[in-house]
Order: structure tokens, then C-alpha cells, then sequence
């Protein structure tokens, strides 16, 4: 700071950018040590790693996100209440079941079949029975407002749409039928 030709405004500039890129990257590490301590206290550490083999698209950050915003939910404590007790080849008999609904679910989106037609209701409602049998209870009034939610964020769009633009505004649009004909 000292030199004659040190443009101090600058140096001060860069050393700003430089701690502020630290002091997010060790706020990404205690988010993550929080995280990873409550794992560990609740016994799931091993079951969520096994997870995240089985579903590469699911991040920690995805994670975290989700924690943050459905964590004091009941729904959110009892998926995890229950995915203590998932080993991994129940992780890998969720995935194929999620993947055979979402790979029929595509189909049906593709060749332009209407979201309230009765094969996309029964698929969308497998889907939230899905749900239902792995994670918590689902209603169809809660299923609505799960894919509102995953239909507008774009963490989740990124997941459902890949490979299929438009799909998760189509299961929204799906649930939304469903929740109608009740």
C-alpha cells in the first residue's frame, strides 16, 4: 500500500472483492457443516449420500434450499423421519418408479396431449402417491402447491424440464386438473 505508484482506490477495491469471495465461499462451507452436523445427530448421513449416488440431479445445494424452505414443515420432518430407514436399493426402487412416471408423463407432454386428459390426471396423481408412499402424506390440495412451486422455481425447472422445456408448467397444469376434479 505503500508503493508511490499503487493506485490505493483500486488495491482497496480488489482486496473488497477478494474477502468478499472468501466470505461466501466459507458461508457455502458452514451452511454445508450445519447441515452435515444435522445429518449426522439425526442418523441419515449415510442414507442421503446413498441418495445422492442414486440421484446425481440432486445436489447439496438443492438440498440446502429445500431445507430452508420446507425444513420446519411437518412434510419435511416426516421425509426425513423416513428416509433414515431407505437403504440403497430403496433409493434405486424410487428412482425407477419416479423415472417411469416422468418418462410417461414426457410422452404424454410430447405428443401434445392435453394436461386434463384422464391418462395425464392418473399419471400426476401416481405422482403424488409417489409421494406419498416414499416421502409423507400428500394431499391433492398439497400436491397443487408443490408443483405451483416447482413449476416457478427455477432450481426445480431445471431438474424437470431437462431433455423436455415445458414440463414442469405441464405437471403444474396437470395437478391443477386434478385438484379441480375432486
Amino acid at each position: 500500500m505503500s508503493a508511490p505508484d499503487l493506485d490505493e482506490l483500486q488495491a482497496l477495491k480488489k482486496k473488497k472483492y477478494m474477502l468478499k469471495a472468501r466470505q461466501d465461499k466459507l458461508g457455502d462451507v458452514i451452511r454445508l457443516i450445519r447441515k452435515t452436523i444435522t445429518l449426522k445427530e439425526e442418523g441419515s448421513m449415510m442414507e442421503l449420500d446413498e441418495m445422492f449416488e442414486v440421484f446425481p440431479e440432486i445436489d447439496k445445494a438443492m438440498m440446502a434450499e429445500e431445507e430452508r424452505r420446507w425444513g420446519r414443515s411437518e412434510q419435511h420432518k416426516e421425509s426425513i423421519r423416513r428416509a433414515k430407514k431407505y437403504t440403497k436399493d430403496d433409493w434405486e426402487q424410487m428412482r425407477q418408479e419416479r423415472d417411469a412416471l416422468n418418462k410417461a408423463m414426457k410422452a404424454l407432454f410430447q405428443a401434445d396431449v392435453v394436461a386434463e386428459d384422464p391418462r395425464v390426471l392418473d399419471i400426476v396423481n401416481q405422482q403424488r402417491l409417489m409421494i406419498e408412499k416414499w416421502h409423507y402424506p400428500c394431499s391433492k390440495e398439497f400436491f397443487l402447491k408443490l408443483t405451483e412451486m416447482t413449476s416457478s422455481d427455477e432450481m426445480y425447472i431445471r431438474v424437470i424440464d431437462e431433455g423436455c422445456p415445458g414440463l414442469a408448467a405441464y405437471i403444474f397444469s396437470a395437478a391443477k386438473a386434478l385438484h379441480a376434479a375432486n
